[in-house]
């Protein structure tokens, strides 16, 4: 990794009352197109965490993904995977309102459709449509490794699908897209290109997903939010309107997504695609937003059992919650010989 100290002597503090929240994509925004490194972005990113500002990842990758590369980043935050169809809350980020003791080490939220229901969706749009389309799990991970750039361990975690399947259109001419699009919105559905793939909506966006993090963190702090985000492809659009702030980042070949400029007249344009840009954008975005004033702050919600957490999600929140998967640290047990 490089520049670790470019931002060293940032005067970043945090939005004083108030709670604010970084949301990015990954791929060509946080992460460079090409390498997907993000030694650019160190040193903003260790700044946001000591003055804890959450730099919450919002992307297409899958849960494996995040968090290999979590690991590796020696990151802690909340995340968002498979475009909003799974939300993943550390315990910590929940705070009081779950006791010590009953906590589990994580969260996960399934707020999207299941894997096979969204590739029979597709298999019915493409033969309605007499569109031919190839799926991400009908890829060998060879195959994803030279349309992506990652490598074989990196594709076959991004193969591990619950809630999304990347795809892509074959020979198709752009009428035939559109006439998949419209015949998918008639069902009720949205696609959305990203920088390789086409995705289709089911349930959650990146957007709504978003929403559940910010009333979260307002239920469980008390504080009110503030939101940045930062994408650079129409797959990020729900997330980018959602923001206080966002923020769009040129795609690899330097011009801006044009839906995103249509749609987003007056956000923060950044000058480079990936982490440089990114950190730049990010740091002019936080001092913007430095300058707001917070409101009346509510009352602390009162602790509740894990069994109780699912329901109170349920009864606050406003996309319907599957039972989540809770994710524990493996107890060891340990023999004495005598």
């Amino acid at each position: 990794m490089r520049e670790h100290g470019e931002f060293g002597s940032s005067v970043l503090t945090l939005v004083k009352k108030k709670r604010l929240f970084v949301f990015t994509d990954l791929d060509g925004t946080l992460l460079d197109p090409s390498d997907y490194e993000w030694g650019p972005a160190i040193g903003l990113l260790a700044e946001l965490r000591k003055k804890s500002i959450p730099v919450v990842f919002c992307t297409s990758k899958t849960r494996a993904e995040v968090q290999d590369l979590q690991r590796r980043m020696g990151h802690k935050d909340p995340y968002i995977a498979e475009n909003g169809g799974i939300l993943v809350l550390p315990m910590a980020f929940l705070g009081r309102l779950v006791p010590r003791g009953d906590r589990p080490r994580e969260l996960v939220l399934h707020l999207g459709w299941k894997h096979a229901d969204i590739l029979q969706v597709l298999r019915e749009l493409a033969q309605r449509t007499k569109v031919s389309i190839r799926c991400f799990h009908q890829m060998t991970p060879k195959e994803i490794a030279r349309t992506t750039g990652l490598t074989l361990a990196q594709s076959r975690r991004a193969q591990q699908r619950d809630a999304s399947e990347p795809f892509q259109f074959v020979n198709a001419s752009a009428a035939k897209i559109r006439d998949f699009q419209r015949v998918a919105r008639l069902r009720g559905f949205e696609l959305a290109q990203g920088t390789r793939f086409w995705h289709l909506t089911t349930g959650s966006d990146k957007g709504q997903a978003m929403q559940l993090v910010v009333q979260l963190s307002q239920i469980v702090s008390g504080v009110p939010a503030l939101s940045i985000a930062a994408g650079d492809s129409s797959i990020d659009l729900p997330m980018l309107t959602q923001a206080d702030l966002p923020i769009l980042l040129p795609q690899p070949d330097g011009r801006m997504n044009s839906r995103l400029s249509r749609a987003l007249p007056h956000a923060l344009h950044g000058s480079q695609a990936g982490p440089h840009g990114w950190a730049h954008s990010v740091k002019q975005a936080v001092s913007r937003l430095e300058q707001s004033h917070a409101s009346t702050r509510p009352p602390r919600p009162a602790a509740i059992a894990v069994g109780q957490l699912v329901p109170a999600l349920r009864e606050a929140l406003p996309l319907p919650v599957r039972e989540p998967q809770w994710t524990r640290t493996a107890v060891r047990k340990t023999t004495t010989s005598r």
